[in-house]
């Protein structure tokens, strides 16, 4: 009997199972119809809307209401619900009389929108202009032509097309300061992390020309700028490279498109900078550290002799065997950059003293060798220059006797190496049998060592006493000279003409009971190469230049020496040099 009762109640469980499905059936909505109202709704409001920006040319600003507000509908029938679907119908068909209303706007209402949104325009310009932002230059330009637009508009699509062109123009300049100050934050970033780095990013450095100042001994060309020194060049890293990429971009954007595209990058590479600072950590403070150890040998090898650093670079070694997290390589890479910091002066300080004492050895080499005068059979050393107490070593020691900062240190040991390199060219060109009037090694050898070959040179050889005037590195002139005497020696280094004289009188310096005074002579053409007073000018009352005339010697017409120190030079000559040498012009003297 019990097999056929549970039959039974199975049978029942189905039939009750059958009926339940079917009432729920019968009690569901057909949503159907009310979706495919609202989707022709919504259809007739995109028709619209496109015809009101192709046909009629209404601002997107007057339709941008109206699109955020089809996308809270849209969301809304997620639902699947009968009613969301009829409210969005609604909506659509309400939004659509809305874009109708705005397409049957009168000119007067479409003129007062784009003058309206003109003013917007014209205060948002002042503004950039008035943060001193030279795209602003552009845009006035484009404040203009719609103001021109308006002038002309009579319907109320030509109101509409101005007032897009002026939107735009808007859009395009509200982006420039935000978008200008987020690359400023990003430059800011790439600032600290060449800082942790301990490196320099690399831009193109103007010319240091020896002046001779004592306020001052270099003045900044800036006709002439040289790359950074191959030791930046070498830690260049690709991010050091964005802040000018993308100002180079902002400089050029036009649009707001444009801008928002900046932006994106920006904050890319923000991100990027960010991410990569946490995982090159461990690099960051492996570099830091061996080039603080690099640094205390060069301090040792230069005769420094304070101990304490090499056992802080010890130190620094250690830690950064030990360190394992994140934060033990970011305080390691601090403390070293610390150190690094901490050390400059001492290093700076040993690097002047042994260049000094190397300039000396070569000084005293240069002196041991004799240069007989044919005029007298008397010998002179050939290092006068750069043995002098006034414009030569001893300049240099003066300057490092009072030298006190960082600063001080590194603009003598500049000035030293000057010194060093073109003394050591010297030396080499006494060998050098090439004619006096063809190019010579040690020309073009200085000339590329001070990053000079691109640009016109003048090059003065003190022992040929000769002048030879090359552009873009080829020779196109060349003339005998005379330059100071070995009392009053011509400044050797990497001078540069910063000012042009013509048709004046020339002024002794020296009273009238020196024996160096002379009498107020007129010069036809002279350019200024040193605030020692020197001067490269032409000396029409030389009978003779060239070889030993620096040194006593007859000259029927004039002094029976060399100059005062100035660079003399034939009146011919000199009449063609004066035009062709601009203030800026590297005067080389070795």
């Amino acid at each position: 009997m019990r097999p056929r009762r549970a039959g039974r109640l199975v049978s029942a469980l189905s039939l009750a199972l059958f009926l339940l499905s079917a009432l729920l059936s019968a009690c569901a909505p057909d949503t159907s119809a009310a979706a495919d109202r609202a989707h022709h709704a919504q259809t007739r409001l995109d028709q619209e809307m496109q015809t009101a920006r192709t046909h009629v040319h209404v601002p997107d600003s007057l339709l941008q209401p109206i699109v955020d507000q089809e996308h809270t509908l849209a969301v809304s029938t997620k639902s699947g619900t009968e009613k969301a679907y009829q409210d969005a119908a609604t909506g659509y068909s309400k939004l659509y009389d809305k874009v109708i209303a705005i397409e049957h706007m009168t000119p007067r209402q479409a003129r007062a929108q784009a003058q309206a949104d003109l003013q917007r325009f014209t205060t948002s310009l002042q503004h950039v202009g008035d943060a001193g932002f030279v795209e602003a230059a552009q845009y006035q330009q484009g404040l203009q032509k719609a103001q021109q637009q308006l002038d002309a508009a009579t319907t109320t699509t030509d109101y509409f097309t101005a007032d897009g062109f002026i939107q735009a123009q808007t859009a395009a300049v509200e982006k420039i300061e935000p978008v200008y100050q987020q690359l400023q934050a990003l430059s800011a970033l790439v600032d600290a992390r060449n800082t942790a780095l301990g490196v320099a990013a690399p831009s193109p450095l103007p010319l240091q020309c020896a002046r001779g100042s004592n306020e001052a001994y270099y003045w900044p060309n800036p006709l002439i700028t040289l790359p950074s020194s191959s030791a930046s060049q070498a830690l260049t890293l690709p991010y050091q490279q964005w802040p000018a990429d993308d100002l180079a971009r902002f400089r050029a954007a036009s649009s707001a498109a444009q801008y928002d595209a900046l932006s994106t990058l920006i904050n890319a590479q923000t991100m990027q900078l960010t991410a990569d600072a946490a995982v090159a950590a461990p690099v960051e403070a492996q570099r830091l550290v061996q080039a603080f150890q690099a640094d205390v040998q060069t301090y040792q090898r230069n005769g420094g002799k304070d101990g304490s650093f090499q056992q802080q670079a010890a130190q620094d070694a250690q830690a950064l065997a030990a360190a394992k997290t994140p934060a033990d390589y970011a305080a390691l890479a601090q403390a070293a950059g610390q150190h690094r910091q901490a050390f400059a002066l001492p290093l700076v300080q040993a690097q002047t003293q042994h260049d000094i004492q190397t300039l000396q050895q070569l000084v005293n080499k240069a002196q041991a060798i004799q240069t007989i005068d044919p005029s007298n059979n008397l010998p002179y050393p050939d290092g006068y220059e750069y043995a002098s107490p006034a414009t030569g070593i001893g300049d240099a020691r003066d300057r490092l006797a009072t030298a006190k900062t960082q600063e001080d240190f590194q603009l003598v040991d500049n000035e030293l190496q000057m010194f060093i390199t073109n003394i050591q060219a010297m030396l080499k060109n006494l060998d050098d049998s090439t004619p006096s009037d063809q190019p010579h090694q040690t020309d073009l050898s200085l000339m590329q060592h001070y990053g000079i070959t691109g640009t016109r040179v003048v090059v003065v050889s003190l022992r040929e006493q000769e002048a030879r005037m090359y552009d873009n590195g080829k020779l196109v002139k060349t003339s005998q000279v005379t330059t100071g005497n070995p009392e009053l020696p011509s400044p050797p280094g990497i001078h540069c003409v910063f000012a042009k004289l013509a048709d004046y009188m020339d002024i002794s310096p020296f009273p009238k009971s020196s024996p160096f005074y002379y009498q107020p002579t007129h010069i036809n053409f002279g350019m200024y190469y040193s605030d020692y007073g020197y001067i490269v000018h032409d000396a029409w009352w030389r009978n003779s230049f060239g070889k030993y005339t620096n040194l006593p010697h007859y000259d029927p017409i004039a002094f029976n020496n060399g100059s005062h120190g100035c660079v003399n030079f034939p009146l011919d000559t000199m009449t063609w040099l004066y035009p062709w040498a601009q203030v800026g012009t590297p005067v080389l003297v070795y």
